[in-house]
């Protein structure tokens, strides 16, 4: 019995979310992995956004605000991404301070960096649930800001009652998958 308890106090100690630095490291690598592949797939984006058109479907009572961002503000926020300097990115959906970056070497860049950073978001979810709500407050913030003056602030009231509903589905999702399906992998 105290040997699992030894082990069960080991395992909540190493299990944490990343630092700072690692989790910024790993967002500039994986926007740069998506900047890459944009480049490679000029039709990343419209793929992207189909793919959300399909799943809104499927959406319950979120399908109403999920076709309207479908419409049009989820290809312009991924177009702003695709544009925006890594940095600035990273550090306006918190994974970055305003600080020096730390890159860590990369084998394969873009499929790599998109499981390091699905890592890094999967245990800031599961450890540190107020930096996951920052980042999830900034990127609603800055995919309804897409959609127009009033529908903005429609749409972020809606999807601001879903942040534990998205911090469950990363904490539960299969990195490899996503990083596949996004076509990283």
């Amino acid at each position: 019995m105290k040997l699992f308890q030894t082990l069960a106090s080991l395992a909540l100690v190493s299990a944490q979310a990343p630092p700072e630095p690692k989790n910024c490291a790993d967002c500039i690598a994986f926007d740069n992995a998506y900047k890459d592949e944009c480049k490679k797939n000029p039709h990343l984006i419209d793929d992207y956004v189909n793919m959300l058109k399909q799943e809104c479907s499927s959406a319950g009572n979120l399908q109403s605000i999920c076709e309207t961002i479908a419409g049009g503000a989820f290809k312009k926020y991924l177009e702003k991404i695709r544009d925006e300097d890594s940095k600035q990115y990273c550090t306006e959906i918190t994974m970055c301070q305003n600080s020096i970056v730390r890159f860590y070497q990369q084998d394969d860049p873009d499929c790599t960096a998109c499981l390091n950073f699905m890592t890094d978001l999967r245990l800031i979810a599961r450890y540190d649930p107020p930096h996951f709500a920052q980042i999830f407050d900034a990127i609603v913030k800055g995919l309804c800001e897409e959609t127009g003056k009033f529908e903005s602030r429609v749409c972020y009231q809606e999807l601001k009652g879903h942040e534990e509903d998205a911090r469950k589905a990363i904490m539960n999702a299969d990195q490899q998958k996503v990083c596949v399906q996004l076509e990283y992998c």
